[in-house]
Parts: structure tokens; sequence; C-alpha cells
């Protein structure tokens, strides 16, 4: 008798059913008409900024692993992981979870090297983001004596976590911690920019990149608009101002994942050319 134990073969059906549930719990509760209100009034300046911003963010994550590589000494040169990173990074966009770009990753690297050692790399590449979280919950969270004892958790398992594999965790973190940054200033821009930004708001921020880390939807759909509906409502926004940023701000990812392989594309194929002439 067959036992069902497959739970990897169904986890990416049930991300894409929970983003499908969220999405349309969207357009059941608000108004669309006026979220495409919303997206039409944002300034072409602040999303063509945050489609920069979103491209040296892809670029800042391909640093963020190639410095994992470098530190575990896996014998890989510069192109041909920056080509690897943007296949897998678009994949993750493409597809429910990020398990299909990692299994890229360990499968196109681990051909010229161990799997076991290219693994550990991306499982550490991985870890980062949620430690890095953690730390900008005990930076904004510090004066709040009801939040400082997870604060202080966080802090101690980050610091045994990095103590630990210090060689390799110590820098990924500090660039996911950049990462995280980047994230929060394009949410800002296409809320408004500077208008966006309070007390509450950068206090809420950390919950906010939490919700987007957690995997149980489709790269963030569904959640990443109801998370900024809950926690920034009542911040002087509109909940259909909130919904129209966080779509507006999946496309960013999206696009510049697209970007980022069409700039590594361009790239190796002017340095190609460059060798035959």
């Amino acid at each position: 008798m067959r036992v069902w134990s497959r739970p990897r073969e169904v986890r990416p059906w049930l991300e894409i059913l929970g983003s499908i549930i969220l999405v349309l719990s969207c357009f059941y509760f608000f108004e669309w008409s006026a979220v495409g209100t919303a997206i039409q009034e944002t300034p072409f300046r602040a999303v063509a900024l945050s489609l920069v911003l979103g491209l040296v963010q892809v670029l800042i994550g391909f640093e963020r692993w190639r410095s994992v590589l470098v530190r575990s000494q896996c014998p890989h040169s510069f192109w041909p992981t920056a080509k690897v990173y943007a296949r897998s990074h678009l994949l993750n966009h493409c597809l429910p979870g990020p398990w299909a770009g990692d299994a890229l990753r360990t499968i196109e690297l681990g051909k010229e090297s161990q799997y076991r050692k290219v693994l550990k790399t991306v499982v550490v590449d991985r870890l980062s983001l949620p430690l890095s979280i953690g730390f900008l919950f005990c930076l904004t969270w510090t004066t709040h004596f009801s939040i400082l004892v997870f604060a202080t958790i966080s802090l101690a398992l980050s610091v045994l976590l990095l103590s630990f594999h210090h060689h390799l965790l110590g820098r990924a973190v500090i660039y996911s911690v950049l990462l995280n940054i980047m994230t929060s200033i394009i949410f800002i821009l296409l809320l408004g920019g500077s208008m966006a930004v309070t007390r509450d708001f950068v206090l809420v921020l950390p919950i906010f990149l939490f919700c987007l880390a957690v995997p149980i939807s489709f790269n963030g759909w569904g959640i990443r608009e109801w998370a900024a509906i809950s926690l920034f409502h009542g911040m002087g926004f509109q909940e259909e101002e909130l919904l129209a940023g966080a779509v507006m701000l999946g496309l960013v990812s999206f696009a510049s994942a697209v970007g980022f392989v069409l700039l590594i594309s361009s790239m190796t194929f002017i340095m190609r050319s460059h060798e035959e002439s």
C-alpha cells in the first residue's frame, strides 16, 4: 500500500492555491477601479527609480551568494555564476517557492565542484534573510519592552549562528540587511516617497518584511497585499493605495528579475563579440 508521503510535490500547489485565494479575496473586498487609479497616479519618476533600485537589489543578492561561494572556496568564475543566478532568480519568480531556483543553482554549479558544497552555500544564502529580519527587529523595536524580549531572542540566535558559521554567514547577513532596506525604500517610493515615512510605519516595516519572507504563497502574491493592508492601514493610507503599492512592489520585483537576465545576457554577448573580433 502506497503511503502519501511526498509533501514536497504537494507544497507548490498549496502555495499556488493560497495565492489564488488571497488574490481573489482582494478582488472581492476592495474596489479595483480605485486600485487602478492609485497605480495610474503613481509618479513615473518613482516607478523608474524603483525599477533601478530593484535591479540593484538583484545585484546585491547575487553578490551575497557569490561572497558565500568565495568563502566556501568553490572554483567558479564571475560570469558563469552570474548567469546561473540570473536564471535561478527568474525561475523563483515564475514558479511557487524558491526550491526550483535553488535546485538549479546546486545542479549547475555542482557539476564543476561538489554538490554538497554548493548546496551548503545555497542554504547559507537562504538562511541569511530571516537572520537579517531579526536584526532589523532589534534595531526598530528596542524602545518597546513588549517586543524587546523577542528582539533579544532573535539577536541571540543570530549571534549563535554567526559564531557557528561566521566565515559564511557574516557577510551574507549584511547583504541581506541591505536587501531588506532596498525593499523598504522601493515600497516607500511606490507609496508616495517621504510622505510615507513615519515612526509607526518604520516600526511595522520588519513585520512586513517577515511576511514577504514566509514561503506560503506564489512568489509572495496575496500575502504581500494583505500584509500591507493589515499592517499599514490607519497610518494615513487608504486600503486601495496600500494594495496598489503592494501590487507594484511585486511587479517591480519580477521586472527586476527579467532585467537582470537581460543585463547578464547582453554583457555575455558583448564579451563574446569582443573575443571573436
